[in-house]
């Protein structure tokens, strides 16, 4: 008992040595899975198929502003976005919307140029 009481203050205790050791390795690997799901995650995160959203479903989370709300709408992974009214909009507004659906990457859904259901066209 003397002898290894000696051995550990001369030198590292190898028991010591060979936990740490394993615990930084296990560490390290989960910290490497962990960044490789994430990574798999994002990319998992984008929809197939076009659903698109419209001004408001995303208004709680996003703010007012409909820019802010299509950046939000692209991060959860819609790749599209609707807007019946977009053709209300001031012009400026609409080359925004769209300027931000090309820089996303995003598409246009549905939106109504003009509508008037008391005068049928």
């Amino acid at each position: 008992m003397n002898d290894s009481k000696n051995q550990t203050e001369r030198g590292i205790d190898r028991r010591k040595f060979i936990g740490s050791t394993a615990l930084a390795g296990v560490a390290a690997g989960i910290s490497t899975a962990s960044s490789t799901v994430a990574a798999e995650a994002s990319d998992a995160n984008e929809f197939n198929l076009h659903f698109a959203p419209h001004p408001g479903m995303f208004q709680a989370s996003a703010g007012k502003d409909v820019i802010d709300q299509i950046k939000f709408a692209h991060d959860q992974g819609f790749t599209a976005w609707e807007m019946n009214g977009l053709g209300k909009e001031p012009v400026e507004q609409q080359v925004a919307i769209g300027k931000t659906l090309a820089d996303l990457e995003m598409k246009m859904g549905v939106f109504v140029g003009y509508g008037n259901f008391d005068q049928p066209t």
